[in-house]
């Protein structure tokens, strides 16, 4: 199996998702690359999530390739990716090797049934899967060094949903190696999993990731609301006597309880995008509504 390791001179998360993705597409039947990269403060969330549900918007967000849930990102946090041919290598083996990286700086994790690694009983790691024909992504990150109270404000939700087709996260208590192997920083382990690539696939120094004529239209998708917000899966919000449903990042329908009136204040947001502080129950008279208008 041939190995090709690189890195991201990039911290752009849009720039660093859609360079991933290209990676993806692109990937070379039978061969393997480890990728790694770093981004600025921000928090990624799976293809199939709520991000209203998943950040409190303190952060830039993003919406990554694979399923999954959200994390936070930023300097602190090491990103990894193994893309390959499909079946080749999968899950297993990817945290295998993150395990084995971890065991050179002191820290011995296990994995969960979630394909998330713990250590001390806190979680390190996390990962998602994404698949392009043949090809597979197998991605997830380490978290080096990091402030577990801004994690825990950054993944606060600024929308509760009173039903959704979108996929939650499982929270977990989170933990660094820096916790647990003090002193140890991010280029510590970037050489840990550069020397354990070493060890199971030969020889390798981190290169600059290919070319990829593609880049600068997947990183405009990637900053994209059409990416970021539309293709959340329909949910719907509460606020008072109202129900507002979302499709499409668009509030596509507002329904009342029975016996109850729309005001007409409501109806400025219909066809608008979501926005959770705009859709506070309005006051004032209201003329008899059908319950539900589309």
């Amino acid at each position: 199996m041939i190995t090709k390791l690189s890195r991201s001179p990039w911290r752009d998360p849009a720039v660093n998702l859609a360079l991933e993705e290209g990676l993806l597409e692109r990937a070379t039947p039978g061969g393997l690359r480890l990728h790694l990269y770093i981004n600025e403060p921000s928090v990624v969330f799976g293809r199939n999530q709520n991000p209203w549900a998943e950040s409190s918007g303190v952060l830039p967000e993003f919406r990554r390739v694979s399923g999954g849930g959200a994390v936070v990102h930023g300097p602190g946090c090491l990103c990894w990716s193994f893309v390959g041919s499909r079946g080749r290598f999968d899950l297993p083996e990817a945290l295998d090797f993150v395990k084995s990286a971890c065991a050179r700086l002191g820290v011995e994790c296990a994995a969960d049934d979630r394909g998330a690694l713990f250590a001390d009983g806190r979680k390190l790691s996390g990962s998602a899967r994404a698949f392009r024909g043949g090809a597979a992504l197998v991605h997830g990150t380490l978290l080096v060094e990091a402030d577990a109270a801004a994690l825990e404000s950054a993944l606060e939700p600024r929308a509760e949903p009173a039903w959704s087709k979108a996929l939650p996260s499982k929270r977990a208590r989170v933990g660094t190696l820096a916790d647990l192997a003090p002193g140890l920083a991010m280029e510590d382990a970037v050489e840990a999993f550069r020397a354990e690539a070493a060890a199971r696939f030969g020889g390798g120094a981190w290169e600059a990731p290919p070319e990829d004529p593609e880049l600068a239209r997947r990183v405009a998708r990637h900053r994209s609301r059409e990416w970021v917000y539309d293709r959340t899966p329909p949910f719907a919000v509460r606020s008072g006597d109202l129900s507002f449903r979302v499709e499409e990042g668009l509030v596509a329908a507002i329904e009342a309880e029975p016996g109850k009136r729309i005001p007409p204040g409501a109806f400025a947001v219909l066809g608008r995008p979501f926005d959770p502080s705009r859709v506070a129950a309005p006051r004032g008279d209201a003329a008899p509504l059908s319950r539900r208008t589309a």
